[in-house]
């Protein structure tokens, strides 16, 4: 599964492949939001759509494996490179982002989203509690709810791949449903 397949033949809302910070992130919600009202879609479901938005593209910004670093006279930022894309098709709207991640951690991740999908909306909801509660796993630059809420919030459910580039990376792509 690639963003390619998943938006093949939909109306593609939003697009963007390269370098991401989240200073570049500042303007794209309100025309998220914008995008969101126009096209008929009811106020849960628009709320659940740009949560997942934002939490897609700041997986981007804090996970991604291929990043370069830019200095000016003013700051240094790492930009980090990524992939999303968000759209509708089939009366479902679709937000799907891919990026680069370390094949060391590809079993981890891929254990962790078997355990969220394994589980119900109960089950979602009590995990999301338990990890709340806990320190954030190692190497989380957040609570290490994200993909949790994003499962909460995918009422059409969630897919995911990893496929491999080399020895060292492999793309990671996440596609959540409404």
């Amino acid at each position: 599964m690639s963003i390619r397949t998943v938006s093949k033949g939909k109306d593609i809302w939003f697009f963007f492949r390269g370098f991401l910070t989240d200073d570049i992130l500042s303007g794209i919600p309100n025309a998220f939001k914008l995008r969101l009202s126009c096209d008929d879609v009811d106020k849960q479901t628009a709320k659940s759509a740009f949560y997942i938005f934002v939490e897609l593209i700041q997986n981007i910004v804090r996970y991604s494996a291929k990043s370069e670093v830019i200095e000016s006279p003013w700051q240094t930022e790492e930009l980090k490179f990524g992939t999303f894309a968000v759209g509708r098709g089939k009366k479902r709207i679709f937000l799907s982002s891919e990026n680069l991640i370390e094949n060391d951690k590809v079993s981890a991740l891929r254990n962790q989203l078997s355990e969220i999908e394994a589980l119900d909306d109960d089950g979602r909801k009590r995990l999301y509690k338990e990890m709340l509660r806990k320190k954030p796993p190692k190497g989380s630059k957040g609570a290490g709810v994200g993909f949790v809420e994003i499962a909460r919030k995918a009422t059409l459910g969630f897919e995911y791949s990893f496929v491999d580039v080399d020895e060292n990376f492999s793309q990671f792509t996440f596609t959540a449903y409404l």
